[in-house]
């Protein structure tokens, strides 16, 4: 359970991290 539990933790750490990314290059 555990290491599902990383994958989709890591999933949504990419997505949100992605999602910042693009909002910080639209304020550059």
């Amino acid at each position: 359970e555990m290491t599902v539990n990383n994958v989709r933790f890591e999933n949504l750490n990419r997505e949100q991290y992605d999602l910042l990314y693009k909002i910080k290059a639209n304020e550059q």
